[in-house]
């Protein structure tokens, strides 16, 4: 499998100076300098989270998988956005391999979670 960022900047005007971190952890020794209507697509080589993209002026992101001939891509969402319920269509783990993954992005309070 291969997953990968997608970091775009819309801007028509600025650079977007952006680090990427992963559980906690920077993934980039210097911020990702990306020019106006530039996107970069960065891949890390681990399995871990939760993934934070932070930049100095609006972007958008988003991770992609590719497997087999199987493509798909999901968008991040702003940290304002997070909530405390989420629906999904459906779960598939018969079929195919689909699972949950669910991750607390507060570093002081516990999360407690049903499905």
């Amino acid at each position: 499998m291969i997953t990968y960022l997608v970091i775009g900047n819309p801007s028509t005007t600025l650079t977007a100076h952006v680090d990427v971190y992963i559980a906690g952890n920077k993934m980039n020794t210097t911020p990702y300098a990306i020019a106006p209507g530039q996107r970069v697509f960065p891949r890390y080589g681990i399995n871990g989270g939760p993934v934070h993209v932070v930049s100095d002026i609006p972007i958008f992101t988003s991770e992609r998988t590719k497997y087999g001939n199987s493509f798909n891509e999901v968008l991040g969402y702003p940290a304002n956005q997070l909530t405390t319920e989420y629906w999904f269509t459906s779960l598939d783990d018969l079929g195919m391999i689909t699972y949950l993954v669910i991750g607390n992005p507060s570093s002081v309070d516990t999360a407690l979670v049903d499905v």
